[in-house]
């Protein structure tokens, strides 16, 4: 499993001193490096029979718990660790990331700062604050470390490209393209470069350059559904009509929906069975409202009377849970967060992959909410899909989403989620 906030993390660089003659020490760390995660931490843990007070080894459970993302039991230990070793710039870099991934953005934050200070050159640390004030949208920090870490790090393309989404962000659009072209030249060549740094081009009007970097897409993968479609919204803004209809034919050879501009969509209002929470969707998508006892939900699919198997994947599943303390004994806001999160463990654990690509915490009408990227793939013979997972609490309420599809096509659909959960109304019971 990965482990993202902004990019990959590179963890532990921790040299330990333990006796080289526990057998289950050894073994624990061979397994450690074949990421054998949860059989390293059965033999880590009897090698701190022999030897209690070592914080490496609580540090090396820590950082396998992170990679199966069992961040509560990584969090604990790596507290473990910090009490033996409070000098240890790595510990707490590995407890921000499980503090920023239960939502605890801030308490993530003082950990990544404390990390940095015992090691003012550990990029990494930088890469992560300035993930979590992302998340905060606090982008001039972000900016800021992410500065840093590039001082650290120069020859890293992912810094430039992440320095790019931020710029985006912050509506700076000539620093984005300056930081993605750094990336491309930096040895970046991906299909996501491409497509943000058009996206930029276009936004800037300058359009031979846009269609310049969505041709090098489609002359590489003819299939790329986002860079055929936003070629063609293109063509249609620089009056190219018939290049733009050619592109939207290829696109209904592929896939079997036809694609239109998301901004030409039109929304209409839907309500949950007794309106305990409502929302805005395209009015040519398929609702279905269901309803039961401490529970109300909806199912939103895109019309697929003719679409292929890939386009059956876009789903949105949103539910409101009430009396969750009647029915489940969870009644405050971190219990039902938690909860939350222990289900959708159970409910990935078999998954093929499972990735949290990243996060953010804010308030939805009142309610604590946290919204996650997810990354994952069943098994071999299903699509890999990326998703938003919403989670809100209040009191003993409920409230979580799923806005999924196939990931070649989440590019597409992603301003549609974001439209959508931008909507949304809780009223509650």
């Amino acid at each position: 499993m990965k482990i993202y906030l902004i990019i990959l993390i590179v963890l532990t660089s921790i040299t330990t001193t333990l006796s080289q003659n526990s057998t289950s020490f050894k073994k624990a760390e061979k397994l450690y490096q074949e990421n054998k995660y949860q059989e390293s931490i059965d033999l880590y843990e009897k090698s701190l029979i022999d030897d209690p007070k070592n914080s490496y080894i609580y540090g090396q459970i820590a950082f396998a718990y992170l990679f199966l993302s069992q961040y509560e039991q990584s969090q604990t230990n790596f507290t473990e660790a910090i009490q033996l070793d409070p000098k240890v710039s790595d510990y707490y870099n590995g407890r921000g990331l499980t503090k920023a991934y239960v939502g605890d953005v801030y308490g993530a934050i003082d950990d990544f700062t404390k990390s940095i200070e015992l090691d003012p050159k550990f990029s990494h640390a930088y890469l992560n604050r300035g993930s979590a004030y992302t998340s905060l949208e606090k982008i001039d920090l972000a900016i800021a470390d992410l500065n840093e870490a590039l001082k650290l790090d120069k020859s890293n393309p992912d810094i430039n490209f992440q320095l790019a989404r931020l710029h985006y962000k912050n509506k700076d659009l000539k620093s984005s393209i300056e930081q993605y072209t750094k990336a491309e030249k930096k040895g970046l060549d991906t299909e996501e470069l491409y497509l943000s740094r058009a996206s930029v081009y276009y936004k800037l009007k300058e359009y031979d350059n846009a269609l310049k970097d969505y041709t090098t897409i489609i002359s590489r993968n003819p299939k790329q559904t986002d860079a055929l479609n936003n070629r063609a919204v293109l063509y249609d803004e620089i009056g190219k009509k018939d290049l733009a209809e050619k592109d939207r034919e290829t696109l209904y050879k592929i896939t079997g929906v036809s694609f239109k501009d998301p901004k030409d969509y039109v929304y209409e209002k839907v309500s949950s069975q007794n309106g305990y929470f409502e929302l805005e969707v395209p009015n040519h998508w398929d609702v279905k409202i269901e309803s039961r006892d401490g529970e109300e939900s909806l199912i939103i699919t895109v019309p697929q009377k003719e679409a292929n198997s890939r386009f059956q994947t876009v789903v949105i599943t949103l539910s409101y849970n009430y009396d969750m303390y009647k029915n489940y004994g969870v009644s405050n806001e971190d219990e039902l967060v938690t909860f939350w999160q222990q289900s959708q463990i159970k409910n990935t654990e078999s998954y093929k992959t499972y990735d949290l690509v990243s996060q953010k915490q804010f308030m939805l009408n009142g309610w604590k909410a946290l919204n996650f990227l997810t990354k994952s793939q069943r098994n071999e013979n299903t699509y890999e899909l990326i998703m938003y997972e919403l989670v809100t609490t209040k009191n003993d309420q409920l409230f979580y989403g799923y806005f999924q599809s196939a990931s070649e096509d989440f590019k597409y659909y992603q301003p549609i989620f974001d439209r959508i959960m931008k909507t949304i109304v809780i009223k509650g019971k």
